[in-house]
């Protein structure tokens, strides 16, 4: 059974690999549409939920557009059920996933 780095790496390029695996906090992805810029980003957080073991409240995901954010959404739970033991429920918890708008809206909202 494969172990759930490399689940999380199958498939990918090079640079791709070293993106979702990256101890980086910060790291900056550049690269042109159809790339894989948000498939990198969906594996890259579940590989912190799933191997570095990031609360996911404490997991905050921007885009531009609420189209993005979604397939975002999307993405992100596909891998953290590709993850998560079956035993047990599959959930953003808490993470923010949609777009820095309405990220700045309900956090001025909040205060």
């Amino acid at each position: 059974m494969p172990s759930l780095k490399d689940v999380l790496i199958e498939k990918l390029t090079k640079k791709q690999a070293n993106a979702v695996s990256s101890s980086k906090r910060c790291l900056l992805v550049v690269a042109g549409a159809g790339s894989g810029k948000t498939e990198v980003m969906a594996r890259r957080i579940a590989w912190w939920v799933g191997i570095e073991h990031v609360p996911k409240r404490n997991i905050v995901a921007f885009t531009f557009t609420d189209r993005a954010a979604e397939e975002m959404k999307f993405r992100i739970r596909y891998w953290l059920e590709k993850i998560t033991p079956t035993s047990e429920e599959v959930s953003l918890g808490g993470m923010y996933v949609g777009t820095i708008h309405g990220f700045c809206l309900a956090k001025i909202r909040e205060y």
